[in-house]
């Protein structure tokens, strides 16, 4: 392969995620903790109907965003602070968390959701129909391959 469209193929990988990476909603939420607030909310209402008020498991927050429980807890911690989110012992299971959203928190989870969707949709708008399927389609092949490097790698690691 070649060592320069190697580069240049990492590099625009890296500016996409430079770009990505700022705060959402007027810099109030990091994208991790919007991110959060969305898996939240998917959780307790899968409908997207209705303030989230339901208490949901950390652990399932975790499975839902394929996260580990440190930087979940680490984002519930940043999110209390901002008064967004709620951590309540579980009355049938004391060993268990439950997470809710405020209402202040759900407001902004939506106001953040719609300028997020709207940049998204501009941006299609912009690529065109053609070229947003062909980039879903290489991203989720890219997808692939990194599975199956990663299954590949351990595979190789268990047999050492």
């Amino acid at each position: 392969m070649d060592a320069y469209l190697a580069t240049e193929f990492l590099e625009s990988i890296n500016e996409l995620k430079r770009l990505h990476a700022g705060g959402v909603g007027d810099g109030v939420l990091s994208r991790s903790e919007f991110f959060l607030l969305r898996a939240l909310h998917e959780i307790a209402y899968p409908s997207g109907e209705g303030l989230c008020h339901k208490g949901v498991h950390v652990s399932r927050i975790c499975a839902h965003m394929r996260v580990s429980m440190p930087a979940v807890s680490q984002m519930l911690r940043a999110l209390e602070k901002k008064q967004l989110i709620v951590r309540k012992m579980d009355v049938e299971d004391r060993r268990k968390i439950t997470v809710s959203i405020t209402p202040r928190g759900a407001e902004l989870m939506h106001e953040t959701r719609r300028r997020f969707e709207e940049g998204l949709c501009r941006v299609v708008s912009q690529l065109g129909e053609k070229d947003t399927q062909e980039f879903i389609r290489l991203c989720s092949r890219i997808k692939d391959i990194l599975e199956e490097t990663r299954a590949n790698n351990h595979e190789r690691k268990d047999r050492s």
